[in-house]
C-alpha cells in the first residue's frame, strides 16, 4: 500500500514538474532575412546576435530563474508577404513575443497578422514614422529609433557641410517614401531646398530615367533612402548619367550605409577597384551607439567568443530551434542542383564589426528579458507577481514593455506610448572609404555631433575634410539668364540691364542699341542688328542703314531663354542664321540683313517677291524717261532766258543742280521726287512695269543707282548726232513734219503766256541786244544740257564711288557698308 501511494506521489510531482517547466518557457519567435536567393549577411548577423541574447539569458541563474527562452525561426526574406506568412507561422506555433522582421515593409506586414493573435513585435531595423501609429500597430515596439529621428539627423548633417539644395531619391517601400518624406519636412523647416524627389520601385533593374531627372535638377548632394541592394543600383547607373564622383555626394539613410552596400555592387560583377570607386565618399546616418559604455564592451566581447556556425571547411552548423527545425541549413534556396545548400551561418566574429542593426537584435531580447523579469517577479521583490502565460494578458505585458528603462548595448533604452524609442536615439556618422564603412562619430538629436578623434571624412576625390567637401551648387549649375554669386555661393537672375545667353555664370552689360530686361531677355533696337555669332559670349551691336535691320520698336532675340543663334561663326557672308527672323526686314539675312533671302531680289532698298520676273520693259522705261529728260532741256533757249522775258532767270538751272546734289550727299532722297529719278531709278521703273531691272543684290542695286545719269548723257548724244546728220544732209526731214509743229505750238504757248504777264506788269520784255546776248551756234545748247547733266550726276556718281571705298569691319569679316553682303 505503502509502495503504491509512493509511487502515485512520483508520478503526480513529475507530473506537476513537467507542467511549471512548460509554464516557465517563454516562447520567442524570430523573423530574419538570409537567403534572397543571394546571402544577406547583415540578416544572418542579427540572428546570431538574436541567439547569442538568449543563450546568455538562459544561462543567467539570477536573472528570471525560473524562466527559459525558446525560439523559432523563419526566413522573413525582406518581403512583405514573406514576412506575413512568418509571422502567422510563428504565432501558431504559439509564439508570446517576436523578434523581427527586418525592413519597414515586411514588419508592417508582420505587425498586421500579430495584431490578430494579441503577440507584441519589436524590429531590430524597421525605421519607418509609419509604424509610429499605435492604432495600426498597437502590439509593435523598435529598438533603432525612427526616421523621423534620422531625417532630422540629416538635414543637420547638411548644414554641417554647407549643403542648402539637396536631390532626393527612394524606393517605393514604406521604408523609402515615408523617410524620404520626413527628409523632406526637415529640410523644409531648416530652410532647405530640394530640388527633386524621384521615387523608384524596389529591385527595379534601371533607375536611369530617376536618376537623369536628377541631373537635369543641377543637384550635386542626393539624399538616398531605400535598401543597400537598390543603393547599389542607383550608385552603379547615377555614375553613367554623370551623377557621383568628385564634386557629388551620395548622403544615404541607414538602408544603404553597410557593408551590404559594398557586396550589392561586388555582385553586379564589376572589379573591387570599381566598387572602391563607386563607394568612395559615400556619407550617411546608421543606428548606433555609445562604443565607449560599458556595455558596449561587454557586448562586443561576448560577440567575439561566439563559436562558429560554418566551419572553415565549409561545414554548417546541425543547431534547431525549438520546433526542431534547422536554424543555419536553409537548403537549396536558388532552385540549382549544382550550387551547395545555403548555410546562415558565420565563421569567425569581429568584435570591431559586429554590424549596424545586430545589436539592436540583441537588446531585443533584453527588453523583453527585463519586462519579464518585473512581469513575473513577486510584489514583495518590486515586481508584479504575475503568473502563468505572457499570452494570458498580451494588452498588459506590452503595456510593461513601454515602460521598460534600462542601459543596453546600444545605449540608454527607453520608449514612448506608441513603442517608439526615445531615449538613447543614437546615429553613427559613417563614411565610405576603401569600401569600408568607417564611422567618423555620432549624432544625438538634441546634442549634435561628436567626431572621433583623428579619423577625418574622405570624399569621392579622395580629398579630406570638412573644407573639402562638396558644393550643393557651383557656377556650372548656371543656367542660361543666370550669373553666379561668389558671395553666396549660389546662381542668380540677370539684373535688369544685364544679360546672360550662353549659361556660363557671367552677367554682362546691355551693349548700345539694345535692351536687357534681366535674365536672357535680349532686344535690339530699330535700325540696330546683333551679330548672332557673338550671342554665345558678349553680344555685339552695329547700327544699320535705315529700314534694313530691326524694322519695329524692339526685336527679341530670345525665346523662353532660347538665343535665336548657334555658337558656330559663319565662313562667309552669305549666312542666313536663325536671328534673321527676328532683328532684320522682310526677306532680308546675313551679316547687317545685307542680302535678300533666295526667294526675293534687291529693288531699291527693298527685298522684294512680287515683281513678276527679270525683264526688259525697265530698261524701255529708263530709256524714256532719258530722252524726255534730254529734250525739256533741249527745249529751254539757253543764254536768251526764254525770248527775253526773263522767265528763268541766269542760272536758275544751276542752282537747282546744287540744290540737288545737297540732298544727294546728304541722303535726303526720299525727300525729293527728282532726287529719286535720278539716284536711284530703278525702283520708278520697277513701280511702273512690274518687272524686276534684273535678279541683283546690294552692289548691283547701288551700281544701278548711277544708270539714269549714264542714261541721259548717252540720249544727249544719241540727239546731238541726229541733229548734225540732219543739219548737214537733211536726211531726217520727214521728222520735221512731227516735232517742228510741235516745238510751235510750244513756243506760241510761252509767247502768249508771257504777252499776258508782260501786260499786268509782272515780266518786262526785254531784247536780246538790251540782254547783252547774240545767238549761238545750235551745238551750243547741247554743251549747255550736257553740263547739267554732269551737274544733277555728280552727286550720284560721287556717291556710289564713294560707297564703293566705304568699308566697316563686322565681326570677323571686313564689308561694304552700303553693301554687307560683299567683302572688301
Amino acid at each position: 500500500m505503502l509502495r503504491s501511494v509512493a509511487l502515485l506521489l512520483c508520478v503526480l510531482s513529475a507530473a506537476f514538474v513537467a507542467d511549471a517547466q512548460k509554464a516557465n518557457t517563454i516562447k520567442v519567435g524570430g523573423l530574419f532575412p538570409m537567403f534572397k536567393p543571394a546571402m544577406d549577411s547583415s540578416g544572418i548577423r542579427r540572428l546570431h546576435a538574436f541567439i547569442m541574447a538568449v543563450n546568455e539569458l538562459n544561462a543567467n541563474t539570477t536573472f528570471l530563474p525560473n524562466h527559459k527562452f525558446e525560439f523559432k525561426i523563419e526566413e522573413s526574406k525582406r518581403d512583405a508577404g514573406q514576412a506575413f506568412f512568418a509571422a502567422i507561422a510563428v504565432a501558431q506555433w504559439g509564439a508570446e513575443i517576436v523578434c523581427g522582421p527586418a525592413s519597414s515593409g515586411p514588419t508592417m506586414n508582420a505587425a498586421l497578422a500579430l495584431k490578430t493573435y494579441k503577440v507584441p513585435q519589436a524590429s531590430y531595423s524597421a525605421t519607418s514614422p509609419a509604424l509610429s501609429d499605435g492604432e495600426t500597430y498597437p502590439f509593435f515596439f523598435r529598438l533603432p529609433p525612427s526616421d523621423a529621428f534620422q531625417t532630422v539627423g540629416l538635414s543637420e548633417m547638411a548644414k554641417e557641410y554647407g549643403w542648402v539644395k539637396m536631390a532626393v531619391m527612394s524606393d517605393t517601400s514604406s521604408y523609402g517614401a515615408s523617410g524620404a518624406q520626413a527628409f523632406i519636412d526637415a529640410a523644409k523647416l531648416a530652410s532647405q531646398t530640394v530640388l527633386t524627389y524621384q521615387v523608384f520601385s524596389r529591385d527595379s533593374s534601371s533607375i536611369v530615367s530617376e536618376l537623369t531627372t536628377v541631373k537635369e535638377s543641377k543637384a550635386r548632394i542626393i539624399i538616398v533612402v531605400c535598401q543597400a541592394s537598390d543603393g547599389a543600383t542607383l550608385i552603379h547607373q547615377g555614375y553613367s548619367v554623370g551623377l557621383g564622383g568628385p564634386g557629388y555626394a551620395w548622403v544615404g539613410a541607414d538602408g544603404i550605409m553597410n557593408s551590404n552596400l559594398v557586396n550589392a555592387l561586388d555582385a553586379k560583377g564589376i572589379t573591387s577597384d570599381e566598387t572602391k570607386f563607386l563607394v568612395q565618399g559615400v556619407i550617411g546616418l546608421t543606428p548606433g551607439r555609445d562604443e565607449t559604455s560599458d556595455e558596449w564592451s561587454a557586448y562586443t566581447t561576448l560577440w567575439g567568443t561566439q563559436p562558429a556556425t560554418l566551419s572553415a571547411g565549409g561545414v554548417c552548423s546541425s543547431n534547431t530551434d525549438a520546433s526542431g527545425n534547422f536554424i543555419h541549413r536553409r537548403g537549396d534556396v536558388d532552385s540549382d542542383p549544382a550550387t551547395p545548400d545555403a548555410c546562415a551561418g558565420i565563421t569567425t566574429y569581429d568584435p570591431s564589426n559586429p554590424g549596424s542593426y545586430a545589436p539592436y537584435a540583441y537588446d531585443i531580447m533584453m527588453t523583453y528579458a527585463y519586462t519579464a523579469d518585473r512581469w513575473f517577479k513577486s510584489v514583495l521583490n518590486g515586481g508584479l507577481g504575475k503568473t502563468g502565460s505572457i499570452a494570458d494578458d498580451p494588452e498588459g505585458f506590452f503595456a510593461e514593455i513601454i515602460k521598460t528603462t534600462f542601459n543596453g548595448a546600444t545605449g540608454p533604452v527607453g520608449f514612448d506610448a506608441n513603442g517608439d524609442r526615445v531615449v538613447g536615439a543614437r546615429y553613427l556618422v559613417v563614411n565610405f572609404q576603401d569600401r569600408a564603412a568607417v564611422n567618423l562619430g555620432s549624432w544625438v538629436s538634441g546634442v549634435g555631433f561628436t567626431y572621433t578623434s583623428g579619423v577625418d571624412v574622405v570624399w569621392s576625390d579622395s580629398t579630406t575634410g570638412k573644407a573639402n567637401a562638396p558644393k550643393d551648387a557651383t557656377s556650372d549649375d548656371c543656367v542660361v539668364g543666370e550669373g553666379w554669386d561668389a558671395v553666396d555661393e549660389v546662381c542668380r537672375t540677370c539684373p535688369s540691364g544685364e544679360y546672360n545667353l550662353n549659361g556660363d555664370a557671367t552677367c554682362r552689360t546691355c551693349p548700345k542699341g539694345a535692351v536687357c530686361e534681366g535674365g536672357a531677355q535680349v532686344s535690339v533696337l530699330r535700325d540696330y542688328w546683333a551679330d548672332p555669332f557673338t550671342m554665345m559670349s558678349t553680344v555685339k551691336t552695329y547700327r544699320c542703314r535705315p529700314g534694313w535691320c530691326c524694322n519695329a520698336a524692339r526685336c527679341q532675340l530670345t525665346t523662353n531663354g532660347t538665343v535665336c543663334a548657334s555658337a558656330a561663326a559663319p565662313a562667309t557672308t552669305a549666312v542666313q542664321d536663325a536671328c534673321s527672323a527676328s532683328q532684320c526686314g522682310p526677306h532680308k539675312v546675313g551679316i547687317l540683313c545685307g542680302q535678300c533671302t533666295s526667294d526675293a531680289v534687291l529693288v531699291a532698298t527693298d527685298c522684294i517677291t512680287t515683281c513678276n520676273g527679270v525683264g526688259g520693259e525697265s530698261i524701255v522705261v529708263l530709256i524714256i524717261f532719258a530722252f524726255a529728260a534730254c529734250t525739256a532741256l533741249l527745249m529751254v533757249n539757253h543764254g536768251n532766258s526764254l525770248w527775253g522775258f526773263g522767265l528763268i532767270p541766269e542760272g536758275m538751272v544751276k542752282t537747282f543742280a546744287n540744290y540737288f546734289n545737297i540732298m544727294q550727299l546728304l541722303e535726303f532722297t526720299a525727300s525729293v521726287a527728282i532726287s529719286q529719278l535720278f539716284s536711284l531709278n530703278s525702283y520708278t521703273a520697277v513701280e511702273m512695269t512690274e518687272k524686276c531691272l534684273w535678279d541683283t543684290d546690294a552692289l548691283g542695286n547701288m551700281l544701278i543707282g548711277a544708270l539714269f545719269p549714264f542714261l541721259a548723257m548717252g540720249s544727249l548724244g544719241v540727239m546731238f548726232i541726229f541733229e548734225m546728220i540732219h543739219r548737214a544732209t537733211g536726211i531726217f526731214g520727214f521728222l520735221d513734219g512731227l516735232i517742228l509743229p510741235a516745238m510751235g505750238a510750244w513756243r506760241q504757248f510761252i509767247r502768249s503766256t508771257t504777252r499776258r504777264l508782260s501786260r499786268l506788269g509782272v515780266l518786262e520784255k526785254k531784247t536780246f541786244s538790251e540782254l547783252g546776248i547774240t545767238k549761238a551756234p545750235y551745238y551750243f545748247k547741247y554743251t549747255y544740257v550736257f553740263t547739267q547733266l554732269m551737274l544733277f550726276s555728280h552727286s550720284t556718281i560721287a556717291i556710289v564711288v564713294f560707297r564703293l571705298f566705304q568699308c566697316r569691319k563686322v565681326g570677323a569679316f571686313e564689308v561694304l557698308a552700303y553693301a554687307p553682303g560683299v567683302e572688301c
